[in-house]
């Protein structure tokens, strides 16, 4: 499953897509957290794209400017595909 936030409706240019793949449906406090999170590091906002694989037992992997991070279990585990 993707859940991909809308982007604003404020006339601003798009903000940039951060792709995080979760093992779990994240709540919408959750979402705030990543989202505020992104915004603090990088001093803009990002729109988040979600994807469920509950393959990767839990943790994250997080695709943003050209950089991927995997910090999953699966991964630690040695069973990422």
């Amino acid at each position: 499953m993707t859940v991909i936030e809308k982007p604003p409706q404020t006339g601003k240019a798009m903000p940039q897509v951060a792709h995080i793949t979760l093992a779990f449906h994240p709540t919408e406090k959750q979402l705030a957290s990543i989202r505020d999170w992104f915004t603090e590091e990088i001093h803009q906002p990002v729109q988040l794209d979600i994807t469920i694989d509950t393959n990767l037992i839990a943790g994250a992997i997080i695709e943003y400017n050209g950089k991927h991070k995997d910090y999953t279990i699966a991964k630690k585990l040695g069973i990422a595909e």
